[in-house]
């Protein structure tokens, strides 16, 4: 592959012969370099460097603006410093606009939205975004239109507004159906994807990301296929299925290491650090995690940057540095106010709060945890302030329309008017109907397991340090309880997805039925169930688990399937008492489920 504009032609000077040095051949240098920006950038640049030198000696404007546009581009995707390409970027648009490209200054546009996005100006990226999809709309480019949209989605997503971005991002996939594009398609679901394992729904966010590495399959964008395997492995995290996520965190690692894009290596690094702190590897997550802090700073990625920072801080706290942490936390902290989205200042706060708390500071971990409180409200409470906006501003605008009709249509009847006005009445009721139907739909979804109907992990890790506070607050016990259902891979190999799917339906609905209703039942993960069972001893909680077991063991599996005789779990459980305390409960009561999978399954056993 060639890596200097001289190299393909010999030419020290920079100049070609003149069957080579041709407006055609700059054109084909840059389509061939856009085609390879996600395939093997470095070897894109090098075309386009070529295709820069050759349009220069030979005076093609056109050609020149859009090499300009690919460098940046480029230069961009190889995580150089912005100083550096956002120049190129400029000069490019301005280019652009002298030769009267307006397709050229939409992708212009839209990369500039990108760059602004990754520097987290959201407000600013958004308004990119809407001016080149005001330029595509014009030019009748449908497809990428849908691009465009797909990024105001992300944008609107990091900012906080996910019901916003949703909506958006599924007008994306919508017009790439229509135009047939697999590339759109798959883009469109992969951020839809990452907008609902925001909204605490890894399940159907892994769903969208295998549809995703299916679309990509075969084809030459590897930028993709990275995006899927890193964002898939994430998910899987979220739902404890460690190997396999590690598997496609690897694996979306090498992709990176083959396309030699700055930020999708960063973010790999950045996810596998994240998988082997779960798994307790801490050393090789700093490793990894270090790794990635230089690409992420020097490319001015905001997100990244405070995503890294925070888990750096999370990994000295998970090792008991209360100190070293709340320092890396704080920087984390600075990062998410000065750029970052209310998501990523929350998730900061969280830990913020287990840090002061391990070392001591109460007065501090308590405001912390105020913080995330409400920073967690606010992402959830401004996507239905926002939508309520957007349609009452349209209901306004079709009132102020009806007025102009009555101002041109002087002879209309003092009838008309008034129905005029019971109408607009009728509509104003039904979007304030459709606006309180979304606020609680969201409320359901942040909190509520998809497939079971139970709470979700992220309302369980809520509500667990509430009920912990509470306990030491009043000096009353908290038992802790955590469900496998035991073999449950041989369920779905024997009898398929769909009835284990329906197993941990049932399942579901079994413990809930038979648990107390100030008790919670939370999906934790995969085939994983936990309970809280509030004010209780740890005798109550034992007993109680031992009548949860013999129930699921005596029930009648076979109306699920046929062949499916008997299904039991596994139980470890904890108690938190105020003499014994602190500890570390939730753990203890997974290591107590471990025990009960070693001894044989379909079993309770306890630490006190």
């Amino acid at each position: 592959m060639l890596s200097t504009p001289q190299s393909a032609f010999g030419k020290a000077a920079g100049v070609w012969p003149a069957a080579v040095a041709s407006p055609e051949a700059v054109d084909r240098l840059n389509q061939r370099a856009y085609a390879l920006r996600h395939e093997d950038a470095p070897a894109a640049l090098a075309l386009c460097l070529q295709a820069k030198a050759m349009s220069e000696v030979i005076g093609h404007a056109p050609g020149l603006a859009c090499a300009l546009l690919r460098e940046s581009l480029l230069r961009y995707i190889l995580g150089e410093a912005p100083e550096i390409y956002e120049p190129l970027l400029e000069r490019s648009l301005e280019a652009l606009r002298r030769v009267a490209d307006p397709a050229g200054e939409a992708e212009a546009l839209n990369l500039r939205g990108n760059m602004l996005l990754t520097r987290g100006a959201h407000g600013a990226a958004i308004e990119q975004y809407r001016l080149a999809l005001a330029l595509r709309r014009s030019l009748g480019q449908h497809d990428s239109e849908a691009a465009v949209l797909n990024n105001l989605g992300m944008a609107l997503r990091d900012s906080g507004q996910l019901a916003e971005s949703l909506e958006v991002l599924l007008q994306s996939l919508e017009l790439a159906l229509e135009q047939g594009s697999r590339r759109s398609v798959a883009y469109a679901q992969l951020n839809i994807g990452v907008t609902l394992k925001d909204l605490g729904d890894p399940a159907q966010a892994a769903e969208r990301f295998e549809q995703v590495l299916s679309l990509a399959a075969g084809g030459n964008d590897i930028a993709l296929q990275c995006s899927a395997h890193v964002r898939l492995g994430e998910a899987q995290m979220g739902l404890g299925r460690y190997e396999p996520a590690l598997q496609q965190l690897h694996r979306g690692w090498q992709l990176a290491q083959q396309t030699a894009n700055a930020g999708d290596l960063a973010h790999a690094l950045c996810a596998l650090g994240a998988a082997h702190q779960e798994l307790g590897a801490f050393a090789t997550a700093e490793e990894r995690l270090q790794a990635a802090l230089p690409t992420t700073r020097q490319r001015a990625d905001v997100q990244l940057e405070c995503e890294v920072l925070r888990l750096l801080g999370r990994n000295q706290l998970l090792q008991g540095r209360p100190q070293q942490a709340l320092a890396l936390l704080e920087q984390a902290l600075d990062v998410a106010l000065s750029r970052g989205g209310p998501n990523q200042a929350g998730a900061v706060h969280e830990l913020l709060a287990q840090a002061h708390e391990m070392a001591g500071q109460l007065a501090e971990a308590l405001a912390n945890l105020r913080e995330f409180q409400r920073c967690r409200d606010r992402v959830q409470g401004q996507a239905t302030l926002r939508r309520a906006q957007a349609l009452l501003w349209q209901q306004q605008l079709s009132g102020l329309r009806r007025e102009a009709q009555d101002q041109r249509s002087l002879n209309e009847s003092l009838a008309h008017a008034l129905e005029a006005a019971r109408q607009a009445e009728q509509q104003k009721a039904a979007l304030l109907a459709e606006v309180a139907a979304q606020a609680e739909a969201l409320r359901q979804l942040a909190r509520e397991d998809g497939l079971t109907q139970v709470a979700n992990r992220r309302w369980f890790d809520t509500q667990w340090p509430r009920e912990l506070e509470r306990a030491r607050r009043h000096q009353h016990p908290l038992a802790v309880a955590m469900v496998d259902v035991d073999d449950f891979k041989s369920i779905n190999d024997r009898f398929s997805h769909a009835v284990g799917d329906e197993v941990l339906r049932r399942m579901a609905r079994l413990l809930r039925d038979h648990c107390r209703s100030n008790d919670l039942v939370a999906r934790y993960g995969g085939e994983e169930f936990v309970l809280m069972f509030v004010e209780t001893a740890l005798d109550g909680a034992v007993t109680t688990c031992e009548k949860l077991r013999g129930m699921v063991q005596r029930h009648d599996w076979t109306d699920v399937h046929a062949g499916l005789s008997v299904v039991t779990v596994s139980i470890g459980v904890a108690c938190w008492t105020p003499e014994r305390a602190p500890r570390n409960v939730l753990g203890e009561a997974d290591a107590e489920l471990y025990r009960a999978k070693r001894q044989g399954k379909n079993q309770v056993c306890a630490l006190g």
